[in-house]
């Protein structure tokens, strides 16, 4: 899957970055999780997608490496910089492939859009969407 298809899933939760996110500039390291908050292209074929790391501090905290020059000459955190934000926008192309910079470790949206991708449909997966949800209320009125 590449960034321009996880674009059309959402707000994702439960990410965990792999190795390569470190090419990209920011706070992100390889094992850290986050939250997609936002995914929107930009230009040139960039995508921006914003990341929200406030529901894992304890747990990137323990994954941070000094690669960060302090005030004194010597290296430290982010933290330890001052440059941790819980909120950061990454930039990469829409056509790199999602899964080399970061796993979706849980979501129904993930889970949704993969049934889409299995069904093969020819539609667009907001009317796939619809036509889910169509079949779902019309069975419910059945019962």
């Amino acid at each position: 899957m590449n960034f321009i298809e996880l674009k059309e899933i959402g707000v994702i939760t439960n990410i965990t970055f792999k190795k390569k996110i470190e090419d990209l500039e920011g706070y992100a390291e390889g094992g850290m999780k986050a939250n997609i908050l936002k995914l929107t292209s930009s230009h040139d074929g960039i995508l921006v997608f914003t990341v929200d790391y406030s529901g894992f501090e304890d747990y990137n905290r323990n994954l941070e490496t000094a690669n960060y020059w302090l005030p004194d000459g010597s290296l430290g955190t982010a933290r330890e910089a001052g440059m941790y934000n819980p909120t950061e926008t990454l930039h990469v192309m829409e056509s790199d492939i999602v899964e080399d910079y970061l796993t979706i470790d849980s979501s129904d949206r993930f889970d949704l859009y993969q049934k889409y991708k299995e069904y093969n449909s020819d539609k667009p997966y907001v009317t796939w969407l619809e036509d889910l949800l169509i079949e779902q209320m019309y069975n419910f009125k059945k019962v």
